[in-house]
């Protein structure tokens, strides 16, 4: 639903060419998904975003459980889980899900990374993205307690502590605000995993509104 919404808006920015006129946009959750999808194909402001919402609908009407269980993304996936392990990273949820993700909306781009973007946006040519998540607490709900992450191609901050790492450090060991553990960026679809906040809804909550 996110996605579909923020494909509408930018349809409409580019016909009124009102998309040369914004510096920064920010999105969550789906809109992020669709806003990095955009920026992995580094000259999508010289064409149609009309022709990138195409490129998205077989892996979107297709089956999840059916693309993690092919073969040749189930040992890929797995492979990379038991790198990750073996470097002293934690596994969890936001892992596969990203995975889920990867293939759906950038299946030949999968090793794609945030930072990357950096490039295109340094020549000014397209507005500044901003992908944000939100952080919670496993035992207070979400409405009552929730905090911002901003992350751009650029950094990763918490404005709340005053706190910013740069984007191809996410992940790594620090102490005292400096690395002492350094390991290699994460995958866009992970960044993709963690704005989707899905962690952040609590079981309480959805059998609240069920009732």
């Amino acid at each position: 639903r996110g996605m579909l919404a923020t494909a509408g808006v930018f349809r409409g920015l580019h016909k009124t060419g009102l998309l040369d006129l914004i510096t920064y946009m920010s999105g969550l959750s789906g809109s992020t998904w669709y806003m990095s999808h955009l920026y992995t194909n580094p000259e999508w402001y010289k064409g149609l975003p009309d022709d990138l919402t195409r490129n998205l609908k077989p892996g979107v009407t297709g089956s999840f459980p059916g693309r993690m269980l092919r073969p040749d993304h189930f040992y890929r996936n797995v492979r990379a889980l038991r790198k990750k392990r073996s470097s002293g990273q934690t596994i969890s949820l936001t892992d596969f899900f990203g995975y889920v993700l990867g293939q759906t909306l950038q299946p030949n781009k999968f090793d794609a990374k945030l930072s990357e973007e950096a490039d295109l946006l340094k020549t000014g040519k397209v507005p500044m993205p901003i992908y944000t998540a939100c952080t919670v607490k496993p035992d207070e709900m979400a409405s009552e307690f929730n905090e911002w992450v901003e992350c751009t191609a650029f950094e990763v901050a918490q404005a709340k502590y005053g706190i910013a790492m740069k984007t191809e450090h996410f992940g790594s060991k620090f102490f005292m605000g400096r690395v002492v553990k350094l390991y290699p960026e994460p995958p866009l679809h992970f960044f993709q995993a963690i704005w989707g906040s899905v962690w952040a809804i609590n079981l309480e909550t959805i059998v609240g509104r069920l009732r």
